[in-house]
Order: structure tokens, then sequence, then C-alpha cells
């Protein structure tokens, strides 16, 4: 019972490419995972403030164009 709750899956190549789809991962588990978490951030779509309203306080304080790069590369929309 000492090996309960683990695999016997070698976590050192547990995120392996796919050798024909470098894209993908070559485990289905971790595949399945990874298309979830992709759905999941596709879904979200948020709205910050306007970047000319003059008025605002989010663009003073933070990059508005480095925060929306952010986001895209997390895979969140950001509304227009």
């Amino acid at each position: 019972m000492e090996n309960w709750g683990h695999t016997e899956d070698d976590h050192e190549t547990l995120f392996e490419r796919e050798p024909d789809c470098p894209e993908d991962y070559y485990r289905i588990g971790v595949r399945l995972a990874h298309h979830a978490w992709q759905a999941s951030r596709a879904a979200i779509e948020i709205e910050l403030p306007s970047m000319e309203d003059p008025a605002n306080f989010f663009c003073e304080v933070y990059d508005c164009e480095l925060v929306h790069e952010s986001l895209a590369n997390c895979g969140i929309k950001v509304k227009q």
C-alpha cells in the first residue's frame, strides 16, 4: 500500500509533445486537460475601462497596452 495514490508514470516525460502534432501533448490525460484549460480561457471575456477616458484611474496606474497584451497571452479576450 506504499504506492497508494501514485502511478507508475515517469513524471519526466509527462509533458512530452505528440511527435506528429507538436502543439498537442502525447499523453491523452494531459492532452485532454490542456484542451479543457484552453477552452476555459477562450470562454472568458472581460471589459476594461476605456483607455481614452481621462478619468480612468486604471490607465494612470497601469500601462493599459501591456495589460491587454498580457491578458491576450493568457488566452483571455478583452472587449473592445
